[in-house]
């Protein structure tokens, strides 16, 4: 088996980096400061493999109640953070960070 240690970083910019041809510029700006300035800080340096429900809800419940770097309030900022997760996260379902056994030998 294949491991991986893709952080959570990786894998947004990454498909933020895919996604860029195929969205109009404001929604990348869009996309790139919910990313960059709301999941990154708290979550970039967790690999994607150790993700969690219990580590998303937290995140959740703080993103509810904190200040926004996005200017965002707290149930919109969890939306937004949630769909680019899920985003990214369907996106690498391929990918060997998600998926070790497929790339097996």
């Amino acid at each position: 088996m294949i491991v991986l240690e893709e952080t959570t970083a990786d894998l947004l910019r990454s498909w933020l980096d895919a996604k860029r041809h195929d969205i109009k510029p404001t929604t990348l700006e869009s996309y790139t400061r919910t990313i960059e300035k709301e999941i990154i800080p708290a979550l970039g340096e967790v690999p994607v493999q150790a993700l969690k429900p219990a580590t998303l809800k937290d995140f959740y419940t703080k993103k509810l109640t904190e200040k926004h770097a996005t200017g965002r309030d707290g149930a919109r900022c969890v939306q937004l953070c949630h769909m680019r997760l899920s985003q990214a996260l369907a996106a690498g379902t391929g990918s060997k960070a998600l998926c070790p056994e497929r790339f097996d030998d």
